[in-house]
Order: structure tokens, then sequence, then C-alpha cells
């Protein structure tokens, strides 16, 4: 069965602000974490790609299957609506 992958893009950067180096490691370790899921499914067939953009305000997880891109997404989102998590 041949799946489609999903890009998933956060970016606070029309806030003003960027992440705090305690949420970026969040943000690592969350795209470290599906990588390790794909890695470990035989249905994914893609290599799971992750950036965060220098300035820290972008990050990118690329080749995401569809369930998981929506759980990343979500919990991405959450870090990013915590202003606490911004600098």
């Amino acid at each position: 069965m041949k799946q489609k992958y999903a890009d998933v893009v956060c970016d606070i950067g029309g806030t003003g602000h960027r992440f705090t180096p305690a949420a970026v490691g969040e943000i690592e370790a969350l795209q470290a974490e599906q990588r390790k899921k794909a890695d470990a499914d035989q249905d994914h067939k893609s290599h799971v790609g992750t950036d965060i953009h220098p300035a820290g305000t972008h990050v990118q997880t690329r080749s995401l299957l569809p369930d998981e891109a929506k759980r990343h997404a979500a919990d991405l989102a959450e870090i990013a609506a915590d202003p606490e998590n911004w600098q």
C-alpha cells in the first residue's frame, strides 16, 4: 500500500519572538521521537527530515505519515501557543 507523507511546519516569526532554548530542546525531542517511530515502522518508506531555523522562529518536520503528522502538529502547537516558550 502506497502511503502519502505530510510535512509539519510551525512558525512563530510573525510574533516578533523566537523559541527559547528550552522550547527548542522540546521540539528536538519531539522530532527525534518521530524519526525513531518512522525507523521502527515497516510501512514508512521515507526518511523523516527535521529542521529548526537558526533564528529559532521556524521548525519543520518532513515525511510523516498522516496520523503521526496530526499528533506531531498538535504537540508543536502546544509548545508554540505558550508564551513562556518565546523570547
